[in-house]
């Protein structure tokens, strides 16, 4: 849930407190005591009743559960000395920001008793109103898992700027490139060691390696490694966990006793030729997650672009394959991603599905909040597919309002009409910028492959006539605007 929609749900919560609060007042003092009682006391979320002064009046016990204070402890205090608010509150005076006469949505951090500080949301809704404010309710929330969110997206961004940097630094320089990218990667994603290693004749080669991992020249039964679960598909594997049972008793696991493992095809010239894998020696501290699968792609198509133009005699730079704005692989990665995917499908058969999204509004967005309010716009949707998206679903920004999903494999039309839909509902609504609310909406066409086209071309165009059939007459496969229509 997002810090807007469990802010949404705070304040209905608070104004249902609040609403019986005021139909109490009506009632006997024994009857509105009680009543009023139990349901401030029962509320799951902590809330605590501030007066005028900032003083805590009451705590209710999830607030004691949370903050690890008895009431009597909190009683009396200010409600700045255990929920500080960022310097512009505490500038201007608690009492004249905090204690407000209508709901609010503030951000701040706990310090609960004997525990390190953490970030909280704090909705407020007032107790009275006007001349008879008598003070606040406020519900307090762990923040957490919202910041720890922004910290990944933050640190995506920086992950991608420096692999940027390390083909910028060593155009021209292929074997050094992919050198870097290994230890980079095996860093960034706190591992031990790392390799890439080319596949012949049913053995992997290791050609470079970095940290505690094979060494250069040594050759290992492909059977026997991770790399035969995800070789010539477009799939990162990721195992967290090589102790858990699945992977126990695993000829990978025996081999070399690694306790966690991520890594992904390496391509060149649409052809498998390798495998780019990421372990650790020791446990880790946090499992792999959506990111760390879209980094080792990122990092694996650009260790294969080094080595195509290493085979191909070629020192020119590479091509940027991400997008600034967004973080995304852009329109040249997904070019030859689906090359790529489309060839080995043709080999091994199967299904995939393109989806194409364009998003609606986009030159109002322009016209009333500029260029900048239009970015905001795309970071905020591409960061909803990018969470969105599982493994096997390839997420990229086209550019401008166009965006695109791989889903490989497909395993139908209803499947890929699902995905669509979650594909909508994740991207389209509301976003906040500067104060106002902008609606996002979301077009989705689909084509499959091989069944709506034969090539990338093909691909992409049945997927963007199927978003546009007042255009083309081409109707199937159409999600519009949040409505499924798969007809």
């Amino acid at each position: 849930m997002t810090f807007l929609a469990g802010a949404l749900v705070a304040v209905a919560l608070c104004a249902i407190v609040y609403a019986c609060f005021v139909r109490l007042r009506a009632r006997p003092a024994a009857t509105e005591a009680f009543e009023f009682r139990a349901l401030f006391e029962q509320h799951p979320d902590a809330v605590v009743a501030i007066g005028l002064d900032g003083k805590i009046a009451a705590v209710n016990p999830a607030m004691e559960r949370f903050s690890g204070y008895r009431a009597d402890e909190l009683i009396g205090h200010g409600i700045a000395d255990l929920a500080p608010m960022p310097d512009h509150f505490e500038r201007r005076g608690l009492a004249s920001t905090f204690i407000r006469d209508e709901p609010s949505a503030l951000r701040g951090t706990l310090c609960p008793k004997g525990e390190p500080t953490v970030p909280i949301s704090i909705v407020t809704v007032p107790i009275g109103t006007g001349r008879n404010l008598r003070g606040i309710y406020a519900i307090l929330s762990n923040a957490s898992d919202r910041v720890r969110l922004e910290f990944r997206e933050a640190m995506q961004r920086e992950r991608l700027a420096t692999v940027a940097e390390v083909m910028a630094r060593y155009a021209g320089r292929p074997d050094e490139q992919v050198q870097e990218l290994l230890r980079f990667a095996v860093t960034s994603l706190a591992a031990d060691g790392g390799a890439v290693s080319f596949e012949h004749a049913g053995t992997l080669r290791v050609e470079f390696t970095f940290g505690v991992a094979p060494a250069v020249g040594q050759r290992v039964e492909f059977a026997k490694t991770f790399a035969r679960l995800t070789y010539g598909s477009d799939h990162v594997i990721a195992i967290s966990d090589t102790r858990e049972t699945k992977w126990q008793e695993d000829p990978a696991t025996r081999l070399y006793g690694w306790h966690a493992y991520i890594g992904r095809t390496i391509y060149a010239q649409s052809q498998p030729i390798g495998i780019l894998s990421i372990v650790n020696a020791h446990r880790r501290a946090y499992p792999f997650d959506q990111a760390d699968r879209d980094f080792v792609h990122v990092v694996a198509s650009l260790v294969g672009a080094s080595l195509e133009r290493t085979r191909a005699g070629s020192g020119e730079p590479a091509r940027a394959l991400t997008d600034d704005l967004t973080g995304l692989p852009n329109r040249a990665f997904f070019n030859d991603h689906l090359d790529a995917t489309l060839a080995r499908v043709r080999r091994t058969g199967g299904r995939i599905a393109m989806l194409y999204l364009a998003l609606g509004g986009v030159e109002g967005v322009r016209a009333t909040h500029g260029d900048e309010g239009v970015s905001e716009m795309l970071r905020m949707v591409g960061a909803r597919l990018r969470t969105l998206a599982r493994d096997g679903e390839f997420v990229a920004h086209l550019g401008d309002d166009a965006f695109a999903v791989v889903q490989d494999p497909c395993l139908g039309d209803a499947e890929a009409a699902r995905l669509a839909g979650q594909m909508v509902e994740a991207a389209g609504g509301t976003m906040l910028f500067d104060g106002e609310r902008i609606r996002i909406e979301v077009g989705v066409g689909i084509a499959i492959f091989p069944s709506d086209a034969d090539d990338r071309e093909q691909l992409v165009a049945r997927a963007l006539a199927a978003l546009s059939p007042e255009r083309t007459g081409d109707s199937r496969h159409r999600v519009v605007k949040g409505s499924v229509d798969h007809g």
